[in-house]
């Protein structure tokens, strides 16, 4: 498994709001 870091966190929650803001 990846190491999960805030960083790695945070870009993945970035992503997620983006993504729902295009529906």
């Amino acid at each position: 498994m990846a190491q999960v870091t805030p960083e790695s966190l945070n870009g993945m929650l970035l992503w997620q709001i983006e993504s729902t803001k295009e529906i």
